[in-house]
């Protein structure tokens, strides 16, 4: 189960007929999400008994009042073939409307579905003429698509238009830090970034692939991925690509860098991987040790910081750097 604020997001039970032919019989709410309003309780009974065995659909759940006003949905987007792909769907009793009930429990679901499901993105659509339904997903920070011109035809022979939204795992994580402005969130968005980076490593002699993402303190993110060379010494490790192209773009103050590395072959990293010592080094010659940051990742939501006067207590500096900086 899961909960907000003002409500519970649970599975459904058989105990939830009356409260389901309640607001599912309202000729708005049906149609609205595309659906037949219910003309019986007997209609009612068939369709929860088919929500009780889903995994995929929850109840909308009022907790003062313990009373199921809705319901909401996370399942395969059929518009995409990636099985980490969702697309998300909702009803809500029209006597709830207008009291940001919806956009709370949305908001709860892209939680569940980024960090417990570890999506990779997730999508929601509504009709041209639902604009309750466009303020919940633009409130909710979904990125607008496009229109899927007659794409969707209801229960009464009415061809729509499809208004398609989506989100990223990358964006919803962005749009949490930004929000509640918490460094723990910020270090998951440069633990994304260097996972990404990974990907982009050029690694065929040792094929063990690197990513790092190093935050500027303006807020500014380079990235970096290793890459080899037959030569060996010419090699470049992505924490030195990622502060070479700093520098040369004119950033000389740091914060944090994200480091992810591992085996091709590992979709999901194993083990922390630790810069090098002439990493280390680079990294002393512009960051302060005391305060810089470095966080080793195996994903976006495990990952360890470290200062980097814990890496290397024995570096190498000169006093006179600092003034040609």
């Amino acid at each position: 189960m899961l909960q907000t604020q003002r409500l519970y997001l649970r599975r459904w039970n058989k105990d939830d007929l009356d409260d389901l032919y309640e607001y599912a019989k309202n000729p708005k709410v049906g149609i609205s999400a595309g659906w037949k309003p219910h003309q019986s309780r007997e209609e009612s009974a068939l369709i929860l008994s088919k929500f009780i065995q889903s995994d995929e659909l929850w109840a909308i759940v009022e907790k003062c009042e313990n009373k199921v006003i809705g319901c909401i949905s996370l399942e395969q987007d059929s518009k995409r073939d990636n099985q980490r792909i969702c697309s998300l769907g909702y009803g809500l009793s029209e006597a709830y409307w207008g009291k940001g009930l919806m956009t709370e429990a949305v908001k709860c679901l892209l939680q569940y579905g980024f960090e417990e499901l570890d999506l990779d993105l997730i999508s929601v659509r509504h009709y041209p003429f639902n604009q309750r339904s466009r303020r919940v997903i633009e409130k909710c920070g979904f990125r607008y698509e496009g229109t899927l011109r007659q794409s969707a035809r209801l229960f009464d022979g009415e061809v729509y238009d499809d208004c398609c939204y989506s989100l990223t795992k990358e964006e919803y994580i962005r749009m949490k830090a930004s929000q509640n402005e918490d460094k723990e969130l910020m270090n998951q968005v440069l633990a994304l970034h260097a996972l990404q980076s990974r990907e982009l490593a050029y690694a065929p002699y040792s094929n063990f692939l690197v990513g790092a993402a190093l935050l500027c303190e303006d807020g500014s993110i380079y990235l970096g991925s290793n890459i080899e060379n037959g030569a060996y010494t010419p090699s470049n490790c992505a924490e030195r690509t990622a502060f070479f192209t700093a520098v040369q773009e004119g950033k000389r103050e740091f914060s944090a860098i994200a480091v992810a590395g591992g085996k091709r072959e590992e979709k999901t990293l194993s083990q922390f991987c630790a810069p090098c010592g002439v990493c280390l080094q680079v990294m002393l010659e512009f960051c302060d040790p005391q305060t810089f940051e470095i966080i080793l990742v195996k994903n976006e939501f495990e990952y360890e910081v470290h200062l980097l006067k814990e890496m290397i207590p024995f570096g190498f500096q000169l006093n006179a750097h600092k003034n040609n900086r």
